[in-house]
């Protein structure tokens, strides 16, 4: 396994109706890129945000969270 960080560009609506983009990063434990992105979809299933969409993913020089 690794750790891999994720960017995802999300959409949100502001309290004035406006849609706001912007972008949050995950560290995933996974084998793949494939698998670390398919866990940043099952973690934004269901939300309430406007759209989402994964535009990053690499694999980092991490080692171990403490």
């Amino acid at each position: 396994m690794a750790y891999w960080q994720v960017k995802v560009k999300v959409q949100t609506e502001s309290d004035n109706g406006k849609v706001r983009n912007h972008q949050e990063l995950f560290l995933a434990n996974a084998e793949s890129a494939t698998e670390a992105e398919t866990l940043a979809h099952k973690e934004f299933e269901g939300e309430s945000f406007y759209d989402f969409e994964v535009v990053d993913c690499k694999k980092t020089k991490v080692i171990k969270i403490l």
